[in-house]
């Protein structure tokens, strides 16, 4: 699926038509290079597009991943799913210590991380961080600096 970036038609694979997209001179005589063109406006630049599996909207590729959009990713976002994939990536806890320390407390710097996580309370999805989000918020945003590799590891969780 495509999108025509003169008009904004979405066009399906093959449904581009054929006509001139360049004009030159060969050996005295004109010559014409052909190529796909928009069957409605003539422009001869597509965007790839994919469409959202949950609300259905045409995005270009690079804003939809397995299927799914951000918007709908951080709509649908789950405090616990959230917790799990930032204990599940990097090496051990580091990405759910550094979430933590630095998102829901506000410690810059640590010399031991390991003791101050013990000291401090787990946070709760409305626990209010050092900055006046909830944890659950202060948790989707720190996510979502990186959404693409959240929606890889957890869109089966997500969607269902």
């Amino acid at each position: 699926m495509m999108r025509c970036e003169g008009c904004g038609e979405i066009l399906e694979e093959g449904g581009a038509a054929c006509g001139v997209i360049g004009e030159s001179e060969a050996w005295g005589s004109a010559a014409f290079e052909y190529g796909a063109v928009c069957p409605v406006c003539g422009c001869d630049g597509f965007e790839d597009c994919a469409i959202c599996r949950i609300c259905g909207e045409i995005l270009p590729e690079d804003e939809v991943w397995n299927g799914v959009c951000r918007s709908c990713l951080y709509d649908g976002f789950e405090f616990g799913a959230g917790s799990e994939y930032l204990r599940s990536i990097g090496d051990g806890n580091s990405a759910w210590s550094d979430f933590v320390l630095s998102r829901v407390y506000g410690v810059v710097k640590c010399e031991d991380t390991a003791f101050l996580l013990d000291a401090l309370s787990e946070p709760s999805a409305d626990f209010v961080c050092s900055d006046g989000k909830s944890a659950f918020e202060a948790m989707r945003l720190y996510i979502f600096e990186d959404w693409q590799d959240y929606a890889e590891r957890t869109v089966k969780h997500a969607v269902g």
